[in-house]
């Protein structure tokens, strides 16, 4: 967004320290059995440590064993891209976990942190928004006391949200669009496609009680 002070510090990393103005990613590598100070494991490191360095658009890459005891069992690896995770896409997360697919392979568990896999991963429900519809399904269940009734709201706002994050994906290919913006399109869908199906049935109740002539 123009004119915020979080843009003007982007616009001037691109300018002065273009190695970190992109997006960002941290690989942890962890030996079950043994070090990383010598044997398979150390050159399992160093392998996947030159792959990532290889890696389009990959300006940084530095491990913690650079300055830690090499006895470690878990290793950290970070490393820089000189675009955003925007401008990378999803396949430059595949890529790097090409690059550490032979680690995976010898026996090394790896994990993935950072600005680019968050974002290639961004786009599915959190865990948070999945328990929020099943504790959703539960109190529409018991209010209206049917499945049916209790599933057309859920659909109704699961299609809202789908074509509200439609929408927000095609026009950030044309204007620039906050990242916040999906997780206030899935907040406002939930809400008004749930809360407001229960405020309409208390109200509906409401009159059913008062009858059909009383105010």
């Amino acid at each position: 967004m123009s004119g915020v002070d979080s843009q003007k510090a982007q616009n001037l990393l691109k300018s002065k320290f273009a190695a970190q103005a992109g997006s960002s990613a941290q690989v942890v590598l962890r030996a079950d059995s043994g070090t990383f100070s010598t044997g398979s494991d150390h050159a399992q490191l160093a392998a996947t440590v030159a792959a990532i360095k290889a890696l389009p658009h990959v300006v940084a890459v530095s491990d913690s064993l650079s300055t830690k005891a090499p006895e470690a069992t878990i290793a950290l690896v970070n490393l820089s891209y000189n675009e955003t995770s925007k401008q990378l896409g999803k396949s430059a997360y595949t890529a790097l976990q090409a690059a550490a697919a032979p680690a995976v392979h010898s026996g090394l568990q790896v994990e993935y942190g950072g600005d680019l896999p968050t974002a290639a991963a961004g786009n599915s429900l959190p865990p948070t928004e999945l328990i929020g519809i099943v504790a959703a399904m539960i109190i529409l269940l018991m209010a209206f006391g049917s499945v049916i009734a209790m599933g057309l709201p859920l659909i109704t706002a699961l299609f809202g949200l789908g074509t509200g994050i439609t929408a927000i994906t095609f026009l950030a290919a044309f204007v620039s669009i906050p990242s916040i913006a999906t997780t206030i399109a899935t907040m406002i869908g939930l809400g008004v496609g749930i809360d407001y199906s229960l405020f309409i049935i208390t109200r509906h109740r409401q009159g059913l009680h008062k009858g059909p002539h009383r105010r």
